[in-house]
């Protein structure tokens, strides 16, 4: 798997900010912007031939690779409380509101790049050969939509490529034996992928000693995926009698689990046999399905990222320990008396946390299995000389049945769309009368259906 993980998060939000006296809410944005991209690796795969292994149809397919993108935008309103001075604050007792309104733009793009062959296979007797019945390209996108009402909560998307479709006649015709395929053999890609995401929303928060100041240790990140955004006022410890500033900053952070996944298929129609010394060998009709179905499993794709809005808002506080200050009232003893009183006003500094756009890229394996039905089939069985009682392998060049000729032909027939479980059975009689109709048009003169 390649990793690539070019990223853009633009954390400097436009802030308002006020001042006055009386301190007002303040309102801050972040820009949730951010790209990722995964690319998971090509691969190939084989099957068939089938429903023997010397006389049937034999699939293959080339994944190119599979590019997953994501995408995110928009911005998150956060509103953050009044302060007013004098304003008391107990240490893991006072709380308050920070209100908060997601305004996330998202998507998610699968886009694959497939290739799909068909051949028919034959080796009966004297028989033997390969004919191409296609090879085509597939390349459907697939998108999800990952917001709600605003919110970042993840989304499926799924795109399905339908192929164009060829009708193959084949027959072989020699003393004692004879051939036949009349098929019609097409392909689709369904490409999707889902997602599901979690967001948080809060406020980092720190002390310090000095206005203006930068986080000389870890800021806290007091956060909820939905609901009130409550900011419980953290213990700082002790040291009454100082000047500090309660400093609070925006956030939001993701985890995204990303699974794409894809199938191809090639459905067949149509009829196949062969006779040897006036026995049956095959004669075997496709009904309308798809022996030939490649799923592709990939490794789950876990995103991560955060932002913030590139400014603190800062609030003056003095420490004080009510127990040393005569007459004043211990508010928390459980907190020994220490309090936060607001002594001054609000203001906003430049403070860019370290930030990213989308990022924690994992994964990456792929690997896609055939329908095991169409893999490891038998051959045709034994064909019997009833005149010398010797039994013959079906892929005996030797078998004793005379010179044989050969005709094949290809021609496109337009698309074969995956049918709905209502149009079964009136695609089954069209189908039908498409092939019987075109191979009485190419069966050479004097020769009946079915005996070639």
């Amino acid at each position: 798997m390649k990793y690539r993980l070019p990223f853009a998060a633009l954390v400097l939000a436009t802030a308002l900010f006020s001042s006055a006296a009386i301190q007002a809410q303040t309102t801050i944005n972040v820009n949730t912007s951010g790209t990722a991209t995964a690319t998971y690796d090509p691969f190939t795969a084989n099957a068939g031939p089938f429903p023997n292994s010397n006389f049937g149809v034999a699939a293959s397919a080339s994944l190119g690779g599979t590019d997953i993108g994501l995408n995110l935008g928009g911005t998150t309103s956060f509103v953050l409380p009044a302060f007013t001075s004098g304003q008391i604050l107990l240490p893991n007792t006072s709380n308050v509101n920070v209100g908060y309104t997601p305004g996330f733009t998202g998507s998610l793009s699968s886009t694959s790049n497939f290739t799909a062959n068909a051949s028919f296979v034959y080796n009966v007797g004297p028989f033997g050969g390969s004919d191409s019945l296609f090879s085509q390209n597939l390349n459907p996108t697939a998108t999800a939509n990952l917001v709600s009402g605003g919110s970042l909560v993840g989304g499926n998307g799924s795109q399905t490529a339908n192929g164009n479709a060829f009708q193959y006649t084949y027959s072989a015709s020699a003393f004692v034996a004879s051939a036949s395929a009349t098929l019609t053999v097409g392909a689709n890609y369904q490409n999707s992928v889902a997602s599901a995401a979690t967001t948080q929303y809060g406020v980092y928060s720190w002390l310090s000693t000095t206005p203006d100041a930068a986080p000389t240790t870890a800021p806290e990140f007091t956060s909820v995926s939905s609901g009130a955004l409550n900011y419980t006022v953290q213990n700082f410890g002790e040291t009454p009698g100082k000047q500090l500033y309660l400093n609070f900053e925006p956030g939001v952070a993701f985890v995204m689990a990303i699974t794409p996944s894809s199938t191809l298929s090639t459905p067949i129609t149509g009829n196949l046999s062969a006779e040897a010394f006036g026995d049956t060998l095959v004669n075997y009709t496709f009904p309308i399905a798809t022996p030939f179905q490649l799923p592709v499993n990939y490794q789950e794709w876990d995103v991560s990222g955060d932002w913030n809005s590139g400014y603190a808002y800062s609030v003056p506080v003095m420490d004080e320990n009510t127990s040393d200050i005569p007459g004043a009232v211990c508010l928390d003893p459980n907190q020994n008396c220490v309090q936060y009183v607001v002594d001054g006003n609000i203001f906003s500094f430049f403070n860019p946390l370290p930030t990213s756009g989308p990022s924690n890229l994992t994964g990456g394996s792929d690997f896609g299995l055939w329908n095991p039905t169409v893999n490891g089939t038998p051959p045709l069985p034994d064909a019997c000389d009833p005149s010398t009682g010797i039994c013959y392998a079906s892929t005996d060049p030797n078998m004793p049945v005379g010179t044989g000729t050969v005709v094949s032909s290809v021609k496109p027939v337009g698309t074969v769309p995956t049918p709905e479980p209502g149009e079964l059975p009136l695609l089954a009689l069209g189908l039908a009368a498409i092939l019987i109709a075109s191979w009485r048009k190419l069966a050479p003169a004097g020769i009946a259906p079915g005996r070639v």
